[in-house]
């Protein structure tokens, strides 16, 4: 019996042997998995920070370009006003002089002349305020957008630092720029003709006020003699008008009609015989001169009252129209504005590719590694893809994460109404501020190569 003993204490240290592997197994893989899940969280929380910067950088621009489209509404509200108050002076004015024979009534039109006049030539202060504040965002936004490219680079590393701060995690966090798209090649200031873009949607948002003031017959007709043969008709015919996209230009006019026919040895004429009434016009200018001296519809009136269109060239607000002393009025006509670079592409979808790395040397493991490779077959993944059992693998606790900026009505603004399926649907641009953030990790394969290659080399 005495050369048996000591047979269970090479069993005991055999099963110690074998129960301590167990635990470091055990260790290393809970240790791994806890690694593996702050890595991908850190990743994911990295990536939406980011895109939801860069998101609202797009929908600021679209505030922005929303304000610009708004003040020059104004600015072209303020231009129609000073050609309406032009023209109700002149008629005024006129009226006055009609009624010279009654002095009680000829006073009234006359001062209410005067006060009309005065209030046009008021209505300067009042554009030029709406232009001050078109270059000031004009500015802000060229500013805004010149920095973001470093604002959307840095983003995944202040919140990498800002994490480190509350929680010691020694994780490195890195945007990926090779499956990323960055603001630069995304979005460009439009200028010059471009801005026509801009132009189409002010144009389209317009008023009647502005856009064309005309009613024929405001008056009853006055029929002297039927078929043709003597009528008298008043004609009012108006509106407002983008010249060259640096000038808003209004014309108001206000002439009566005399139809009628006459007999001649040739037959029966038809003749016509226009007699204005009133007359005004008014221009806002960015280039101190009107580069629609004798151009334009304004609502009609160049066909529906040509005499006194070509009269209201002259009657003119003092100070800020350019006819009157080559005023230039700063802010007025379209801005240069950031809009997206390619408006063919309907699939408004910007990727965002975001790296989250822990050095092999930092990882709380037995033997500082990410990779367990009891076999073949069993490795604890870092990125759940299969290209981390090859090469690309260095043992470092790695994760990628893509986040998408893209573009989503609300659904109540898609619908019609809600006894209609009639969809409204609108593409992404910076006009409309419905950019939003998503989470999606379905890369293509060799998208996610060359992250994780870009990865490999930033860290």
């Amino acid at each position: 019996m005495k050369y048996q003993s000591g047979q269970s204490t090479m069993l005991m240290l055999i099963l110690s042997l074998v129960l301590m592997l167990t635990l470091v197994f055990v260790f290393n893989t809970s240790q791994l998995l806890s690694e593996r899940q702050q890595a991908k969280m850190l990743a994911d929380h990295a990536a939406y920070a980011t895109a939801t910067r860069q998101a609202r950088l797009m929908n600021l621009n679209a505030y922005i370009n929303r304000t610009q489209i708004a003040n020059q509404l104004a600015i072209a509200q303020g231009v129609s006003t000073g050609s309406w108050s032009k023209y109700a002076a002149q008629t005024s004015t006129n009226i006055s002089r009609a009624t010279s024979w009654f002095p009680p009534v000829s006073a009234v039109f006359a001062n209410i002349g005067t006060g009309l006049n005065y209030f046009a030539d008021g209505m300067g202060a009042y554009i030029a305020a709406y232009g001050v504040e078109v270059k000031v965002l004009e500015t802000i936004q060229g500013t805004l957008n010149l920095a973001s490219n470093v604002t959307i680079l840095n983003a995944p590393q202040e919140f990498s630092d800002l994490v480190s701060e509350n929680q010691h995690s020694e994780y490195d966090v890195k945007l990926i720029a090779s499956t990323s798209k960055f603001p630069a090649q995304l979005i460009k200031q439009y200028s010059a003709q471009e801005r026509e873009r801009m132009a189409k949607v002010v144009l389209s948002s317009a008023d009647p006020f502005i856009t064309n003031r005309t009613k024929t017959d405001i008056l009853p007709k006055l029929v002297l003699a039927p078929g043709g043969w003597d009528e008298w008709r008043i004609h009012k015919a108006g509106g407002t008008e983008l010249v060259q996209l640096d000038e808003w230009k209004g014309v108001d006019t206000l002439s009566l009609h005399h139809y009628y026919k006459t007999v001649s040895w040739r037959g029966v004429k038809s003749r016509h015989r226009e007699i204005p009434i009133g007359w005004g016009s008014a221009a806002g200018s960015a280039l101190g001169e009107d580069k629609a001296k004798r151009s334009g519809s304004y609502g009609g009136a160049a066909s529906t009252n040509p005499s006194a269109r070509g009269r209201a060239e002259n009657n003119v607000p003092n100070y800020w129209d350019p006819r009157s002393n080559s005023s230039k009025l700063t802010g007025v006509g379209i801005p240069k504005f950031y809009e997206l670079k390619d408006l063919s592409d309907k699939e408004t979808i910007f990727p965002l590719v975001v790296s989250a790395k822990k050095s092999r040397n930092k990882l709380e493991t037995v033997n500082r590694n990410s990779n367990l490779e009891i076999s073949k077959q069993f490795t604890i993944l870092d990125n759940y893809d299969e290209l981390e059992k090859g090469t690309i693998s260095n043992g470092d606790m790695q994760a990628l994460t893509k986040a998408e900026v893209y573009f989503q009505r609300p659904w109540e603004l898609e619908v019609a109404n809600s006894n209609s399926r009639v969809i409204n649907h609108e593409y992404g641009s910076l006009f409309s501020p419905y950019w939003k953030v998503r989470l999606n990790d379905d890369m293509e394969i060799s998208k996610r190569t060359v992250s994780l290659v870009e990865a490999i080399t930033l860290h």
